[in-house]
């Protein structure tokens, strides 16, 4: 069950402004899920995987999602693997609550070549639906002793029906390439008698882009029985390392695709020491910073965060976890070259490759029977 709403100002909600009312968006959805998983063994090397995943949501309908994977072990030291499967991202509730609004918006009229603000109403799409997708991977493990394990994985992502939303630079850029095409896209503009645009009339967002990302995944792992002053414990540490070798988007068939240039590579590095009963991780998340070659134009340096976890493993099976996400409270980075005229101190950053959360808590409990 998830439900969202809105309290804005009274003068937004009433409309008291020179811009128009800005209404309160309410809504709920209810979401029921189920997986299936079948593993055979057609040679003892050999490990097939068919798997499915049901879910129904009660704001934009149903979907089914297929996978397949396949495991090759020649030998104990040595795991090869492939896998398959289709997967989806559901639009945000906020998406599918979305009531009409009204509001001006800055673009350029190609018919009379003026660039002004217009009165624009935004609605939601009643078609609008879940973003669809295919993975595919192949990879493979090496574990040469019972210390260390090395992984490495080729991934690949082809995404349709991607959700994009209709800005008012881009009437002025379908217009050009393609009359008509806002029509197709739910767009209707009014004009007068002079061909004047008086009014406008658009999706808030629609189902039509496509993004491709491929990526090469290293991992190193490395675990050892260890003890200090005569105490026993296990330690070790984790290498995770993400390179991107493709990420490009495209928004509409009508458009070119657009490479990002400045996402590189993330990893994350972590420490353990475990007992028994206790369990103490310590971890560095990093991201590459932004070069400045994409469509937020941020040039940031390479990000840090630190995280703990701390587990606590109860008698009867039971596990309680507590973390803390950001240690630091880290901000991300911006780029300082930017808005400075305007907002002394602040900068553009790069919210896609950045998460804008601050240091945040977390807890958990899981039971083992």
């Amino acid at each position: 069950w998830e439900t969202v709403g809105d309290r804005n100002d009274a003068i937004f909600s009433t409309g008291n402004l020179s811009n128009p009312r800005v209404p309160n968006q309410n809504g709920d959805r209810q979401i029921q899920s189920g997986f299936v998983e079948m593993t055979a063994y057609p040679l003892e090397s050999l490990e097939l995987q068919m798997a499915a995943r049901y879910d129904n949501y009660s704001d934009f309908g149903e979907i089914t999602n297929p996978k397949l994977a396949l495991g090759f072990r020649p030998s104990k030291k040595a795991l090869f693997r492939a896998s398959w499967g289709t997967n989806f991202h559901a639009p945000s509730i906020r998406n599918m609550m979305f009531q009409e609004a009204q509001g001006f918006e800055r673009f350029q009229d190609v018919q009379t070549g003026s660039e002004r603000y217009y009165p624009v109403t935004r609605y939601r799409d009643p078609n609008i639906g879940p973003e669809k997708g295919q993975h595919y991977n192949i990879g493979t493990v090496i574990q040469p002793n019972k210390n260390w394990t090395f992984t490495v994985d080729q991934w690949n992502f082809e995404g349709t029906d991607t959700i994009a939303k209709l800005y008012g630079d881009r009437y002025t850029l379908y217009d050009q390439l393609q009359p008509g095409v806002l029509n197709d896209l739910g767009v209707t503009v009014t004009r007068d008698e002079e061909g004047n645009i008086t009014s406008l009339r658009a999706p808030e967002i629609v189902n039509l882009g496509e993004r491709t990302i491929r990526g090469l995944d290293f991992k190193i792992d490395f675990i050892s029985k260890m003890s200090l002053f005569g105490l026993p414990f296990n330690g070790g540490a984790t290498f995770d390392h993400s390179h991107f070798l493709l990420y490009k988007t495209k928004r509409f068939d009508v458009v070119p695709w657009e490479t990002r240039e400045d996402l590189d590579w993330k990893n994350t590095s972590s420490v353990f020491v475990s007992t028994t009963q206790h369990y103490y991780r310590l971890a560095a998340r990093t991201v590459a910073g932004g070069n400045g070659n994409y469509r937020s134009g941020a040039q940031v340096p390479t990000h840090t965060e630190y995280d703990f976890t701390y587990a606590l493993t109860a008698g009867w099976g039971g596990k309680f976890s507590f973390g803390v996400k950001n240690l630091l409270n880290s901000s991300i980075p911006n780029d300082q070259t930017v808005r400075q005229t305007f907002i002394p101190g602040s900068g553009r950053s790069d919210f896609d490759a950045f998460s804008a959360l601050g240091r945040r808590y977390f807890a958990g409990y899981s039971q083992t029977f």
